[in-house]
Protein backbone atom coordinates (compact mmCIF):
# COMPACT_ATOMS: atom_id res chain seq x y z
CA UNK A 1 0.00 0.00 0.00
CA UNK A 2 2.77 2.16 1.01
CA UNK A 3 4.54 1.79 -2.10
CA UNK A 4 0.93 2.53 -4.40
CA UNK A 5 0.77 5.82 -2.71
CA UNK A 6 4.35 6.71 -3.29
CA UNK A 7 4.01 5.64 -6.84
CA UNK A 8 0.69 8.22 -7.03
CA UNK A 9 2.59 11.09 -5.57
CA UNK A 10 5.27 10.98 -7.99
CA UNK A 11 2.99 10.50 -11.15
CA UNK A 12 1.18 13.91 -9.42
CA UNK A 13 3.80 16.25 -9.55
CA UNK A 14 5.58 15.11 -12.79
CA UNK A 15 2.07 16.18 -14.14
CA UNK A 16 2.64 19.47 -12.58
CA UNK A 17 5.85 19.87 -13.94
CA UNK A 18 4.83 19.18 -17.45
CA UNK A 19 1.73 21.85 -16.91
CA UNK A 20 4.31 24.39 -15.82
CA UNK A 21 6.76 24.40 -18.74
CA UNK A 22 4.58 23.53 -21.54
CA UNK A 23 5.13 26.12 -24.30
CA UNK A 24 2.22 28.39 -25.00
CA UNK A 25 -0.56 27.25 -27.54
CA UNK A 26 -0.51 28.57 -31.19
CA UNK A 27 -4.24 29.76 -31.62
CA UNK A 28 -5.59 31.44 -34.93
CA UNK A 29 -5.15 35.15 -35.51
CA UNK A 30 -8.73 37.51 -34.63
CA UNK A 31 -10.78 38.19 -37.56
CA UNK A 32 -11.90 41.95 -37.17
CA UNK A 33 -15.24 42.94 -38.36
CA UNK A 34 -15.42 46.31 -40.09
CA UNK A 35 -18.99 47.98 -41.69
CA UNK A 36 -19.14 47.30 -44.72
CA UNK A 37 -19.99 50.93 -46.71
CA UNK A 38 -23.63 51.32 -47.79
CA UNK A 39 -23.58 52.07 -52.25
CA UNK A 40 -25.09 55.61 -52.61
CA UNK A 41 -27.84 55.97 -54.19
CA UNK A 42 -28.51 57.47 -56.92
CA UNK A 43 -30.35 61.44 -56.85
CA UNK A 44 -32.83 61.51 -59.61
CA UNK A 45 -31.74 64.78 -61.75
CA UNK A 46 -33.83 67.76 -61.49
CA UNK A 47 -37.11 68.21 -64.17
CA UNK A 48 -36.99 70.46 -66.67
CA UNK A 49 -39.51 72.99 -64.70
CA UNK A 50 -37.15 73.16 -61.63
CA UNK A 51 -34.38 73.96 -63.86
CA UNK A 52 -36.35 76.85 -64.94
CA UNK A 53 -37.82 78.11 -61.93
CA UNK A 54 -34.14 78.26 -60.41
CA UNK A 55 -32.57 80.40 -63.15
CA UNK A 56 -35.97 82.60 -63.08
CA UNK A 57 -34.88 83.12 -59.12
CA UNK A 58 -31.43 83.72 -59.73
CA UNK A 59 -32.14 86.08 -62.46
CA UNK A 60 -34.86 88.23 -60.47
CA UNK A 61 -32.16 88.34 -57.40
CA UNK A 62 -29.79 89.92 -59.74
CA UNK A 63 -32.14 91.99 -61.06
CA UNK A 64 -32.89 93.35 -57.74
CA UNK A 65 -28.86 93.76 -56.65
CA UNK A 66 -28.95 96.05 -59.98
CA UNK A 67 -31.93 97.87 -58.70
CA UNK A 68 -30.12 98.58 -55.21
CA UNK A 69 -26.81 99.40 -56.55
CA UNK A 70 -28.67 102.05 -59.09
CA UNK A 71 -29.76 103.45 -56.42
CA UNK A 72 -26.91 103.57 -54.41
CA UNK A 73 -25.28 104.96 -56.97
CA UNK A 74 -27.87 107.87 -57.31
CA UNK A 75 -27.95 108.21 -53.66
CA UNK A 76 -23.85 109.28 -53.17
CA UNK A 77 -24.19 111.24 -56.57
CA UNK A 78 -26.60 112.91 -54.27
CA UNK A 79 -24.48 113.12 -51.04
CA UNK A 80 -21.72 113.93 -53.28
CA UNK A 81 -23.84 117.20 -54.60
CA UNK A 82 -24.55 118.24 -51.37
CA UNK A 83 -21.31 118.22 -50.10
CA UNK A 84 -19.89 119.79 -53.25
CA UNK A 85 -22.37 122.70 -52.20
CA UNK A 86 -22.06 122.76 -48.40
CA UNK A 87 -20.31 126.44 -48.32
CA UNK A 88 -23.49 127.70 -49.92
CA UNK A 89 -25.98 126.03 -47.24
CA UNK A 90 -28.05 127.94 -44.83
CA UNK A 91 -26.33 127.22 -41.26
CA UNK A 92 -30.30 127.52 -39.83
CA UNK A 93 -31.19 124.42 -42.18
CA UNK A 94 -29.15 122.01 -39.84
CA UNK A 95 -29.13 124.75 -36.70
CA UNK A 96 -32.68 125.39 -36.21
CA UNK A 97 -33.65 121.71 -35.71
CA UNK A 98 -31.24 119.80 -34.57
CA UNK A 99 -31.55 118.30 -31.28
CA UNK A 100 -28.62 119.66 -29.88
CA UNK A 101 -29.30 121.61 -26.90
CA UNK A 102 -29.40 125.65 -26.62
CA UNK A 103 -25.95 126.16 -25.74
CA UNK A 104 -24.26 124.13 -28.34
CA UNK A 105 -26.58 126.12 -30.75
CA UNK A 106 -24.81 129.25 -29.21
CA UNK A 107 -21.73 128.03 -29.36
CA UNK A 108 -22.22 127.23 -33.31
CA UNK A 109 -24.00 130.88 -33.94
CA UNK A 110 -20.53 132.46 -31.81
CA UNK A 111 -18.66 130.54 -34.28
CA UNK A 112 -20.16 132.81 -37.23
CA UNK A 113 -17.33 135.45 -38.03
CA UNK A 114 -19.25 138.05 -39.36
CA UNK A 115 -21.37 140.24 -37.08
CA UNK A 116 -24.58 140.79 -38.62
CA UNK A 117 -24.78 137.14 -40.14
CA UNK A 118 -24.42 136.26 -36.44
CA UNK A 119 -26.98 138.03 -35.05
CA UNK A 120 -29.06 137.34 -38.01
CA UNK A 121 -28.76 133.42 -37.01
CA UNK A 122 -29.23 134.15 -33.10
CA UNK A 123 -32.63 135.85 -34.24
CA UNK A 124 -33.82 133.32 -37.02
CA UNK A 125 -33.21 130.77 -33.70
CA UNK A 126 -35.55 132.84 -31.44
CA UNK A 127 -38.11 132.98 -34.41
CA UNK A 128 -37.79 129.33 -34.95
CA UNK A 129 -38.19 128.69 -31.26
CA UNK A 130 -41.52 131.23 -30.58
CA UNK A 131 -43.81 128.18 -32.08
CA UNK A 132 -42.87 125.92 -29.59
CA UNK A 133 -44.29 126.48 -26.14
CA UNK A 134 -41.46 124.64 -24.24
CA UNK A 135 -39.15 127.21 -25.56
CA UNK A 136 -39.53 129.78 -22.41
CA UNK A 137 -38.63 127.05 -20.21
CA UNK A 138 -35.69 125.23 -22.36
CA UNK A 139 -33.87 129.49 -22.57
CA UNK A 140 -34.83 130.44 -18.53
CA UNK A 141 -32.82 127.27 -17.90
CA UNK A 142 -30.04 128.01 -20.11
CA UNK A 143 -29.36 131.21 -19.23
CA UNK A 144 -29.47 130.29 -15.05
CA UNK A 145 -26.63 127.38 -16.36
CA UNK A 146 -24.76 130.68 -18.56
CA UNK A 147 -21.80 132.30 -17.77
CA UNK A 148 -20.17 132.87 -20.86
CA UNK A 149 -21.04 136.68 -21.81
CA UNK A 150 -21.25 136.13 -25.39
CA UNK A 151 -23.76 132.79 -24.90
CA UNK A 152 -25.24 135.01 -22.89
CA UNK A 153 -26.29 137.41 -25.76
CA UNK A 154 -27.21 134.49 -28.25
CA UNK A 155 -29.57 133.85 -25.48
CA UNK A 156 -30.75 137.54 -25.30
CA UNK A 157 -31.09 137.97 -28.93
CA UNK A 158 -33.25 134.71 -29.59
CA UNK A 159 -35.71 136.22 -26.88
CA UNK A 160 -35.90 139.45 -27.84
CA UNK A 161 -36.63 137.27 -31.29
CA UNK A 162 -40.16 135.84 -29.48
CA UNK A 163 -38.58 132.43 -28.43
CA UNK A 164 -40.51 133.15 -25.03
CA UNK A 165 -43.82 134.41 -26.62
CA UNK A 166 -45.66 131.36 -26.12
CA UNK A 167 -44.57 130.17 -22.49
CA UNK A 168 -46.80 129.57 -19.93
CA UNK A 169 -47.63 132.27 -17.32
CA UNK A 170 -45.41 130.32 -14.59
CA UNK A 171 -42.11 130.44 -16.93
CA UNK A 172 -42.96 134.02 -17.33
CA UNK A 173 -43.24 134.69 -13.72
CA UNK A 174 -39.58 132.50 -13.31
CA UNK A 175 -38.14 135.02 -15.25
CA UNK A 176 -38.79 138.05 -13.27
CA UNK A 177 -37.78 136.38 -10.51
CA UNK A 178 -34.18 135.66 -12.48
CA UNK A 179 -34.52 139.31 -13.80
CA UNK A 180 -34.55 140.16 -9.92
CA UNK A 181 -32.19 137.81 -8.53
CA UNK A 182 -29.32 136.87 -11.22
CA UNK A 183 -25.92 137.35 -9.91
CA UNK A 184 -25.04 138.50 -13.24
CA UNK A 185 -25.87 141.83 -14.52
CA UNK A 186 -25.30 140.02 -18.01
CA UNK A 187 -27.98 137.11 -17.23
CA UNK A 188 -30.65 139.61 -15.70
CA UNK A 189 -30.51 141.84 -18.78
CA UNK A 190 -31.12 138.63 -20.78
CA UNK A 191 -34.20 138.03 -18.25
CA UNK A 192 -36.02 141.01 -19.54
CA UNK A 193 -36.89 139.76 -22.98
CA UNK A 194 -38.05 136.56 -21.10
CA UNK A 195 -40.27 139.00 -18.97
CA UNK A 196 -41.04 142.07 -21.65
CA UNK A 197 -44.34 141.00 -23.43
CA UNK A 198 -45.25 142.98 -26.68
CA UNK A 199 -48.92 142.24 -26.39
CA UNK A 200 -49.27 145.36 -23.77
CA UNK A 201 -48.18 147.91 -26.00
CA UNK A 202 -50.25 146.71 -29.10
CA UNK A 203 -53.63 146.31 -27.73
CA UNK A 204 -55.09 143.10 -29.37
CA UNK A 205 -55.30 140.36 -26.89
CA UNK A 206 -57.36 138.13 -24.58
CA UNK A 207 -58.36 139.41 -21.03
CA UNK A 208 -55.97 136.66 -19.64
CA UNK A 209 -53.73 137.75 -22.23
CA UNK A 210 -54.48 141.67 -20.87
CA UNK A 211 -53.82 140.22 -17.07
CA UNK A 212 -50.58 138.62 -17.86
CA UNK A 213 -49.19 141.44 -19.81
CA UNK A 214 -50.23 144.41 -16.94
CA UNK A 215 -48.02 141.70 -14.82
CA UNK A 216 -44.78 141.62 -16.48
CA UNK A 217 -45.18 145.65 -17.46
CA UNK A 218 -45.56 145.94 -13.66
CA UNK A 219 -42.48 144.04 -12.75
CA UNK A 220 -40.60 145.54 -15.16
CA UNK A 221 -41.42 148.91 -13.97
CA UNK A 222 -40.17 148.38 -10.34
CA UNK A 223 -36.95 146.83 -11.49
CA UNK A 224 -36.41 150.32 -13.68
CA UNK A 225 -36.76 151.51 -10.39
CA UNK A 226 -34.63 149.16 -8.25
CA UNK A 227 -32.13 147.85 -10.22
CA UNK A 228 -28.45 149.44 -10.19
CA UNK A 229 -26.79 148.13 -13.37
CA UNK A 230 -27.11 150.22 -16.15
CA UNK A 231 -26.74 147.52 -18.72
CA UNK A 232 -30.36 146.13 -17.02
CA UNK A 233 -32.33 149.26 -17.15
CA UNK A 234 -30.78 149.86 -20.83
CA UNK A 235 -32.24 146.31 -21.54
CA UNK A 236 -35.87 147.66 -20.20
CA UNK A 237 -35.27 150.48 -22.17
CA UNK A 238 -34.57 149.07 -25.40
CA UNK A 239 -37.22 146.64 -25.15
CA UNK A 240 -40.06 149.57 -24.44
CA UNK A 241 -38.63 152.21 -26.79
CA UNK A 242 -39.54 149.79 -29.42
CA UNK A 243 -43.48 150.74 -28.77
CA UNK A 244 -44.23 153.66 -26.70
CA UNK A 245 -43.92 153.40 -23.04
CA UNK A 246 -46.61 153.48 -20.67
CA UNK A 247 -46.06 157.49 -18.40
CA UNK A 248 -45.55 155.43 -14.95
CA UNK A 249 -42.57 153.74 -16.88
CA UNK A 250 -41.48 157.25 -18.73
CA UNK A 251 -41.12 158.62 -15.14
CA UNK A 252 -39.50 155.59 -13.68
CA UNK A 253 -36.71 155.89 -16.93
CA UNK A 254 -36.38 159.59 -16.08
CA UNK A 255 -35.33 159.14 -12.48
CA UNK A 256 -33.07 155.98 -13.86
CA UNK A 257 -31.75 158.77 -16.30
CA UNK A 258 -30.15 160.85 -13.30
CA UNK A 259 -28.60 158.38 -11.24
CA UNK A 260 -27.22 156.01 -13.88
CA UNK A 261 -24.00 156.68 -15.39
CA UNK A 262 -22.86 157.54 -18.77
CA UNK A 263 -23.44 154.36 -20.35
CA UNK A 264 -24.94 152.51 -23.43
CA UNK A 265 -27.58 151.56 -20.98
CA UNK A 266 -28.31 155.58 -19.76
CA UNK A 267 -28.53 156.08 -24.07
CA UNK A 268 -30.78 153.84 -24.16
CA UNK A 269 -33.24 154.74 -21.51
CA UNK A 270 -32.91 158.35 -22.72
CA UNK A 271 -34.07 156.55 -26.24
CA UNK A 272 -36.95 155.34 -24.30
CA UNK A 273 -38.00 158.73 -22.89
CA UNK A 274 -38.35 160.01 -26.30
CA UNK A 275 -40.29 157.79 -27.40
CA UNK A 276 -42.68 158.10 -24.56
CA UNK A 277 -43.16 161.26 -24.50
CA UNK A 278 -42.10 162.79 -28.55
CA UNK A 279 -45.94 161.75 -29.15
CA UNK A 280 -47.10 164.20 -26.72
CA UNK A 281 -45.40 167.30 -26.43
CA UNK A 282 -43.52 166.76 -30.28
CA UNK A 283 -40.19 166.83 -28.52
CA UNK A 284 -40.59 170.04 -26.67
CA UNK A 285 -39.76 168.08 -23.32
CA UNK A 286 -36.73 166.12 -24.53
CA UNK A 287 -35.27 169.56 -26.29
CA UNK A 288 -35.42 171.73 -23.05
CA UNK A 289 -33.64 168.99 -21.26
CA UNK A 290 -30.79 168.53 -24.03
CA UNK A 291 -30.70 172.81 -23.68
CA UNK A 292 -31.01 172.36 -19.41
CA UNK A 293 -27.84 169.86 -19.43
CA UNK A 294 -24.06 171.30 -19.34
CA UNK A 295 -22.66 167.88 -19.72
CA UNK A 296 -21.40 166.68 -22.73
CA UNK A 297 -21.94 162.88 -22.35
CA UNK A 298 -25.09 163.67 -21.14
CA UNK A 299 -26.43 165.85 -24.41
CA UNK A 300 -25.80 163.55 -26.85
CA UNK A 301 -27.61 160.89 -24.54
CA UNK A 302 -30.59 163.27 -24.87
CA UNK A 303 -30.28 163.86 -28.57
CA UNK A 304 -29.76 160.24 -28.98
CA UNK A 305 -33.26 159.68 -27.30
CA UNK A 306 -34.77 162.44 -29.64
CA UNK A 307 -33.69 160.39 -33.43
CA UNK A 308 -34.98 157.83 -32.02
CA UNK A 309 -37.91 159.35 -31.46
CA UNK A 310 -38.21 161.54 -34.71
CA UNK A 311 -37.02 158.94 -36.36
CA UNK A 312 -40.24 156.42 -35.55
CA UNK A 313 -42.62 159.27 -36.85
CA UNK A 314 -43.39 161.23 -40.08
CA UNK A 315 -43.40 164.91 -40.37
CA UNK A 316 -46.36 167.10 -41.00
CA UNK A 317 -47.12 167.64 -44.58
CA UNK A 318 -50.47 169.71 -44.47
CA UNK A 319 -51.80 172.08 -42.42
CA UNK A 320 -51.92 176.40 -43.26
CA UNK A 321 -48.64 176.85 -45.50
CA UNK A 322 -47.52 180.16 -43.40
CA UNK A 323 -48.03 177.98 -40.47
CA UNK A 324 -46.08 175.20 -41.38
CA UNK A 325 -43.38 177.32 -42.92
CA UNK A 326 -42.89 178.92 -39.17
CA UNK A 327 -42.79 175.42 -37.82
CA UNK A 328 -39.86 174.24 -40.29
CA UNK A 329 -37.73 177.43 -39.69
CA UNK A 330 -38.34 176.46 -35.80
CA UNK A 331 -37.38 172.86 -36.11
CA UNK A 332 -34.30 173.96 -38.08
CA UNK A 333 -32.86 176.06 -35.76
CA UNK A 334 -33.48 173.09 -32.96
CA UNK A 335 -31.54 170.61 -35.64
CA UNK A 336 -28.77 172.84 -35.43
CA UNK A 337 -28.64 172.89 -31.80
CA UNK A 338 -28.77 169.34 -31.70
CA UNK A 339 -26.28 168.69 -34.40
CA UNK A 340 -23.78 171.13 -33.02
CA UNK A 341 -24.04 170.11 -29.00
CA UNK A 342 -23.58 166.25 -29.97
CA UNK A 343 -20.29 164.89 -29.64
CA UNK A 344 -21.40 161.30 -31.57
CA UNK A 345 -21.28 161.32 -35.16
CA UNK A 346 -23.75 158.01 -35.66
CA UNK A 347 -25.92 160.22 -33.43
CA UNK A 348 -25.81 163.17 -35.46
CA UNK A 349 -26.37 160.85 -38.82
CA UNK A 350 -29.66 159.60 -36.52
CA UNK A 351 -30.46 163.41 -36.25
CA UNK A 352 -30.26 164.26 -40.11
CA UNK A 353 -32.82 161.05 -40.91
CA UNK A 354 -35.06 162.11 -38.01
CA UNK A 355 -34.78 166.31 -39.31
CA UNK A 356 -36.24 164.24 -42.35
CA UNK A 357 -38.80 163.15 -40.50
CA UNK A 358 -40.23 163.29 -36.93
CA UNK A 359 -38.33 166.71 -36.33
CA UNK A 360 -40.20 168.10 -39.90
CA UNK A 361 -37.01 170.23 -40.43
CA UNK A 362 -36.36 169.04 -44.25
CA UNK A 363 -39.29 168.03 -47.01
CA UNK A 364 -37.35 164.53 -48.50
CA UNK A 365 -40.32 164.88 -51.43
CA UNK A 366 -39.88 168.66 -52.37
CA UNK A 367 -42.56 169.55 -55.08
CA UNK A 368 -40.30 172.22 -56.99
CA UNK A 369 -36.90 173.44 -57.89
CA UNK A 370 -37.12 176.16 -55.51
CA UNK A 371 -37.89 173.60 -52.43
CA UNK A 372 -35.45 171.27 -53.60
CA UNK A 373 -32.94 174.00 -53.38
CA UNK A 374 -34.03 175.34 -49.91
CA UNK A 375 -33.63 171.86 -48.54
CA UNK A 376 -30.16 171.24 -50.07
CA UNK A 377 -29.05 174.29 -48.59
CA UNK A 378 -29.62 173.69 -45.04
CA UNK A 379 -28.07 169.84 -45.42
CA UNK A 380 -25.46 171.73 -46.85
CA UNK A 381 -25.63 174.10 -43.50
CA UNK A 382 -25.45 170.96 -41.12
CA UNK A 383 -22.42 169.65 -43.43
CA UNK A 384 -20.29 172.83 -42.57
CA UNK A 385 -21.10 171.96 -38.98
CA UNK A 386 -20.62 168.43 -39.05
CA UNK A 387 -16.77 167.45 -38.07
CA UNK A 388 -16.04 164.21 -39.24
CA UNK A 389 -14.73 165.01 -42.95
CA UNK A 390 -16.18 161.04 -44.12
CA UNK A 391 -19.65 162.46 -42.68
CA UNK A 392 -19.50 165.78 -43.80
CA UNK A 393 -19.02 164.36 -47.44
CA UNK A 394 -21.77 162.10 -46.97
CA UNK A 395 -24.48 165.01 -46.07
CA UNK A 396 -23.26 167.02 -49.48
CA UNK A 397 -23.87 163.99 -51.25
CA UNK A 398 -27.55 163.51 -49.58
CA UNK A 399 -28.05 167.63 -50.29
CA UNK A 400 -27.24 166.99 -54.34
CA UNK A 401 -29.45 163.97 -54.29
CA UNK A 402 -32.44 166.30 -53.07
CA UNK A 403 -31.30 169.03 -55.64
CA UNK A 404 -30.97 166.90 -58.51
CA UNK A 405 -34.65 164.63 -57.64
CA UNK A 406 -32.81 161.17 -57.38
CA UNK A 407 -33.62 160.95 -53.79
CA UNK A 408 -36.26 158.49 -53.07
CA UNK A 409 -36.51 157.32 -49.69
CA UNK A 410 -35.32 155.82 -46.85
CA UNK A 411 -33.42 153.26 -49.70
CA UNK A 412 -31.39 156.00 -51.00
CA UNK A 413 -30.78 157.67 -47.32
CA UNK A 414 -29.12 154.50 -46.35
CA UNK A 415 -27.09 154.12 -49.37
CA UNK A 416 -25.44 157.36 -49.10
CA UNK A 417 -25.00 158.12 -45.32
CA UNK A 418 -24.05 154.20 -44.80
CA UNK A 419 -21.55 154.22 -47.02
CA UNK A 420 -17.75 153.20 -46.22
CA UNK A 421 -15.57 156.50 -45.74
Amino acid sequence: MKKVLMGALVISLGANAWLVTRPAPVTAPETVSRPVPEIAKEEPEPSTREMESALRTMAEAQRDLQDANSRLKVELDDARALAADAESLDIMAWLLYSDKPLAWKAQKILAIDDEKERSMAAWKLGRALAEDPGAGAMLLEALKGAEDPDVIDVLRQALRAGAAGKAPDDVRRQFVELMRSAPSPAVRAAAVRGVFMNQGFRGAMSPEQKKLADEMNAALVKAIADEQAPEVVGSIANAMAAYSPSPDAVEAFQEAARRLPPSKGRREVWKAIGRGTFGRDKGASMLQAFSDSTDAEERTDIAAGIARAANSMSGSMGGDPEARKQATIAARQSVRTLFGGTTDVDVRRDLLRGAMHGLGAVSAFVRTDDERADSGRFLRELAALEPHPGQQGRIEALAAAIETGSYNGTAKFREIMYADD
